[in-house]
């Protein structure tokens, strides 16, 4: 049976070397961000809490008390609001779903980065709760 190693155990073998920031043993922290819909309009954001500089983030995970239906959520920053979670209905009610896109995972921040979401296709609904967050490591 063959075995291949993650990138981070080759780097650890080579003498001497060490990982990055947020490569290797670290810990995870998390930023919550709770939003009560208000049924926002389409092309409305919703803005979280800011992720430092130097984090990487590796992902996040919604967390809603009702459906969505229609509505698209896209999550990314400001110029780029896509850049983490493409716009696409999110109807999982009461799971906590995790997602990251892979063109944004593990890259630390140049800057501190305030996410936001962007509603499209329908009005977000008349009440419940959006719970989102931010899962990255920084050291």
């Amino acid at each position: 049976m063959a075995n291949t190693d993650a990138a981070e155990v080759t780097t650890l073998a080579t003498l001497g070397a060490e990982l990055n920031p947020g490569e290797g043993p670290g810990k995870l922290r998390t930023q919550q961000s709770t939003f009560t819909y208000a049924t926002q309009a389409t092309a409305d954001t919703l803005t979280c809490v800011d992720t430092p500089a130097g984090a990487r983030v590796i992902g996040f995970a919604l967390l809603t008390s009702v459906t969505l239906a229609t509505a698209t959520i896209a999550i990314g920053i400001s110029g780029t609001p896509a850049k983490y979670r493409a716009a696409a209905t999110f109807t999982i009610v009461g799971t906590l779903t995790i997602f990251m896109l892979t063109s944004g995972f593990g890259t630390a921040l140049a800057a501190v980065e305030t996410p936001i979401i962007t509603t499209a296709v329908a009005t977000l609904p008349v009440s419940g709760t959006l719970v989102v967050l931010t899962l990255f490591t920084i050291d």
